[in-house]
């Protein structure tokens, strides 16, 4: 098994891929989103790869969901009902026609009845879906400029819209999740900073105290910092 470590923006470079087939690779497992980041992956690159190479691909799309995609270029895909407001605990898989699977396990039915309408309303509300996360996503790095903070952001033009990672030179992403805890908001740390997400519910009024105490939070772990120096 091969394993392949993601850039500073949580992508991977078309080019790593490709120089990581040798003549015994037989599968490519690719996340569509990079879940920390909201980095989106060359899939259609890929399988393009594979599919000269004659590899099967497979492809987790549990946060692709929001994003068009075409069956055709891939053999397997897997989704998560929690990812798409669906019941917890409760998954799929899909294959081309002619790939057998072995060793499935079958969910309960109301959950399957549950995952079903999830995916029944993000077809239909979609669209509605990516414009609204593009704008809180938008509103909210506009309100974190006005606190000069100097953030740093991974930006991907093909970026998931409802995930932020924020980074700030010279501060752990561990003490900054702990602060922001501190202030009643939940990040998640991850490699590339702290991430934030945005849902269906997220207000101005959200985002607004989001961005206060963000920057409450990165002043208490720079002044900390100050105090150790000067102790």
């Amino acid at each position: 098994m091969t394993l392949l470590a993601p850039d500073s923006n949580g992508s991977l470079a078309y080019e790593s891929i490709e120089a990581a087939f040798t003549e015994d690779t037989v599968l490519v497992s690719l996340a569509a989103v990079n879940r920390f980041t909201g980095c989106r992956l060359p899939v259609s690159e890929v399988s393009a790869l594979c599919r000269n190479r004659n590899v099967l691909f497979h492809l987790e799309w549990s946060l692709g969901c929001l994003f068009e995609l075409d069956l055709d270029c891939i053999d397997a895909l897997t989704l998560s009902s929690h990812l798409i407001r669906g019941p917890q605990g409760v998954g799929a898989l899909w294959t081309r026609k002619g790939l057998q699977v072995s060793c499935l396990e079958c969910e309960s039915q109301a959950n399957i009845v549950g995952f079903t309408q999830a995916l029944c309303y993000l077809i239909d509300e979609r669209s509605d879906w990516v414009a609204s996360f593009q704008g809180l996503r938008d509103e909210f790095v506009t309100l974190l400029d006005s606190q000069s903070l100097g953030h740093g952001l991974p930006e991907n033009s093909a970026s998931h819209p409802a995930i932020l990672n924020l980074s700030f030179d010279g501060l752990e992403s561990r003490e900054l999740a702990y602060q922001l805890d501190r202030w009643a908001v939940s990040a998640l740390e991850t490699p590339y900073g702290v991430r934030l997400s945005f849902g269906r519910t997220t207000t101005r009024d959200d985002l607004e105290k989001t961005a206060s105490a963000l920057a409450a939070a990165v002043r208490t772990c720079f002044q900390q910092q100050r105090d150790e120096v000067a102790a």
